[in-house]
């Protein structure tokens, strides 16, 4: 079984994800 720690980053790490792409999609300037 996958540690709860481990479990917690990879949920973080795909919200990360998916706000980095909203950032993305959103023009910069």
């Amino acid at each position: 079984t996958t540690p709860f720690r481990v479990t917690v980053s990879n949920d973080i790490v795909t919200e990360l994800d998916e706000v980095i792409k909203l950032f993305n999609i959103q023009p910069v300037m």
